[in-house]
């Protein structure tokens, strides 16, 4: 089951020339009710993100994999 992050939902779109080719998410494998990171400052605990909830990465991450062979 995919889901939001608890902390967060960000979606990456790439575009060349007005078109879409590939967006990505930060959608989580193991979704949580209550962020892992709560309470920790912006850029730290990264690795609860994969760890506890399973996160492929970030949306930009997700949408740069996603791209079509060009």
């Amino acid at each position: 089951m995919n889901g939001p992050c608890a902390k967060q939902t960000t979606l990456a779109v790439i575009m060349l020339d007005g078109k879409v080719l590939s967006h990505g998410t930060n959608y989580c494998r193991r979704p949580q009710e209550v962020c892992p990171r709560k309470g920790l400052p912006t850029g730290e605990g990264y690795e609860m993100c994969h760890e506890v909830c399973e996160q492929r990465g970030h949306a930009e991450k997700i949408a740069c994999l996603s791209l079509p062979n060009m």
